[in-house]
């Protein structure tokens, strides 16, 4: 892709850059170095990567693409289902990932299973008193693939995140959230907590950059970069939309095994189109100021 933006002058945005999985955690400062090296030499090629090592999607990613363009069938073969199970466990253990252990359902969007959210696929499994595949197929049949879940630990976790603060650190990263947003179940951490996290996590807790170094690469170069011309920096003629937050207490409410993420901390005000859509920390909720700004 790289080469196909310098043969061709184009801008390249290489979005949500991730180590995924254990097997390519150690390839992140290569990664990195060709961008930069690419970018140095006047290839138009930035990034945008997420503040957490957990990946958010829908249960179809859990089955192999040959076995989904294959369905409704597929779930009826006994043949095709044991072939979807050998290649997920040859699969995740190649890559040293557990995904029975570490994937949580979030929520199912199917009735008779609003109790789920928040389990484990291991956990739904011993209560269902099926395999933790058959409530992989399971979920995916009911649901038509549209189950959200978030695989914990994908690009790092405790103790073993330097790959991600290298990511998050470099200035050729602009920051995103990459996360489905529902109204039920357990929502991703990141749909809350993203920004916040940088704020509190990163800036303050961790020093990596600084917080003028992240509010600019959270609005006036994520802007500059899709040509929204009237967003990211307050200026009159611009479009007002703002955030009061306190740096000395913002952060995100993590997700917890007993309970979802929450809203975030130290958010007082936000103005979004110059309307009041957040006062003194608590949603407007007859506020309708939004708009879209590209189709």
């Amino acid at each position: 892709m790289i080469d196909i933006a310098r043969r061709t002058g184009i801008a390249l945005q290489i979005s949500h850059f991730m180590v995924a999985f254990r097997i390519t955690w150690s390839m992140a400062e290569v990664s990195l170095q060709t961008i930069e090296k690419a970018h140095n030499e006047g290839v138009d090629v930035i990034f945008d990567a997420l503040p957490y090592t957990d990946l958010n999607g829908s249960v179809a990613t859990l089955l192999p693409m040959w076995f989904l363009m294959k369905l409704p069938q597929g779930y009826r073969s006994s043949l095709m289902r044991s072939g979807a199970k050998m290649v997920n466990a040859i699969g995740f253990r190649r890559v040293g990932y557990s995904y029975s252990k570490q994937c949580l359902l979030m929520d199912a969007g199917v009735q008779g299973w609003e109790d789920m959210s928040g389990l484990t696929i291991d956990e739904i499994a011993r209560q269902r008193r099926i395999s933790p595949s058959d409530v992989v197929f399971k979920l995916c049949e009911l649901s038509n693939g549209h189950a959200a879940i978030l695989c914990r630990d994908v690009a790092g976790g405790p103790g073993n995140e330097k790959h991600l603060d290298a990511i998050l650190s470099n200035n050729l990263c602009l920051f995103e959230t990459d996360s489905l947003v529902r109204s039920k179940g357990y929502p991703s951490p990141a749909a809350f907590g993203a920004f916040p996290k940088i704020l509190g996590h990163y800036v303050r807790e961790k020093k990596l950059f600084t917080i003028e170094n992240a509010v600019r690469r959270m609005t006036s170069a994520s802007a500059d970069r899709f040509g929204l011309k009237d967003r990211g920096v307050l200026a009159p003629g611009k479009a007002a939309d703002v955030v009061v937050f306190n740096p000395e207490i913002v952060s995100e409410t993590p997700f917890t095994d007993s309970k979802p993420a929450g809203k975030p901390i130290g958010i007082q005000h936000v103005f979004l189109n110059g309307v009041h859509v957040v006062k003194d920390g608590s949603y407007v909720t007859t506020a309708r100021a939004g708009k879209v700004l590209r189709v």
